[in-house]
């Protein structure tokens, strides 16, 4: 008995490894044995696109670039260079380098890209970096997407009274800041985070990158 048993379930398994393979043939086009790739999600913050009327490029156009270096289910948010995208590329140095090298070779100039995993976007609010900053709507919240996590953390609050900015946290590469208004004017902080951080960046209003998390929820 237990013989037969044991049978049943072998052939069983066989049956259901086939159809579960014909489901995914029909949906993939996968040939039997052929290793299956999963697509990996990233979210490409270019730095200094479209900005004072310098290195300007329509978000149609964009997406084209990206498509041609065969990435797929490529999307864009507002013209600051937000890129949401999928390849098989598991490396995210070297796709960064292929990304750069592309984008310089089709607009005729270097524009620095930082790389993102969808899920450390998805999870950013979780996070809740500017916890009691939020409510108040008389100051500028930001996120500075670093290329590399800073070889040393400077102490934190780290302020810079002339431009009315303040450096309160970093986590891993990605540094918060506040903004607050100056003259009627708000300071932009990529500059100063780079200067004092000794990393190339670029930065995101608060409600910009939780714009794009929502999108990538609903991108699932």
């Amino acid at each position: 008995m237990q013989h037969l048993r044991g049978t049943f379930r072998a052939c069983f398994s066989r049956r259901t490894r086939t159809q579960r393979f014909e489901v995914l043939y029909q949906r993939t086009g996968i040939e039997e044995g052929e290793k299956i790739v999963k697509m990996a999600k990233y979210i490409g913050f270019l730095r200094g696109i479209n900005v004072g009327g310098h290195k300007l490029i329509k978000m149609d156009d964009l997406r084209e670039i990206f498509l041609s270096m065969g990435l797929s289910n490529v999307w864009t948010y507002i013209q600051s260079g937000n890129v949401g995208f999928e390849t098989k590329e598991q490396d995210i140095q070297q796709l960064k380098r292929k990304i750069g090298n592309h984008l310089q070779k089709k607009l005729g100039y270097q524009v620095p890209v930082i790389l993102r995993e969808f899920s450390e976007i998805k999870n950013m609010p979780a996070q809740n970096p500017f916890k009691g900053y939020t409510d108040n709507d008389q100051i500028k919240l930001y996120v500075c997407f670093l290329e590399k996590p800073p070889d040393q953390h400077p102490r934190l609050p780290l302020i810079n009274e002339k431009e009315g900015l303040e450096l309160i946290k970093i986590i891993k590469a990605d540094a918060y800041l506040i903004s607050r208004p100056l003259k009627g004017r708000y300071g932009f902080p990529n500059n100063f985070i780079e200067q004092e951080l000794g990393v190339i960046s670029t930065a995101r209003n608060w409600n910009t990158v939780l714009k794009i998390a929502d999108l990538n929820i609903k991108k699932e």
